[in-house]
């Protein structure tokens, strides 16, 4: 095998979580009453963001302060805030 496919292997397993990480369904649910508890956030689910999976916290109203109160990273998986509005059940 020559180098640059030995370079290009170790640059893919750089980019694997670590065999360790708690999978997003774990951490989604670890984390899922903190969440819920921020006031204006409606819902949260597994979303993705540049193709990757992410926690999606879904807000009535984004607000600087929601930005400030809300992490941006959970055990190593991204948080995406999108405004949503209120949900309501059908």
């Amino acid at each position: 095998m020559g180098t640059a496919a030995l370079l290009a292997c170790s640059a893919c397993l750089n980019q694997r979580a670590p065999v360790n990480q708690p999978s997003i369904e774990q951490v989604l649910s670890a984390h899922r009453d903190s969440l819920m508890a921020v006031p204006g956030v409606v819902g949260i689910a597994i979303g993705r963001r540049q193709g990757a999976p992410c926690i999606l916290v879904m807000v009535t109203q984004r607000t600087a302060e929601l930005d400030r109160l809300l992490p941006r990273e959970l055990e190593g998986y991204p948080v995406e805030v999108q405004e949503t509005g209120p949900i309501r059940a059908r």
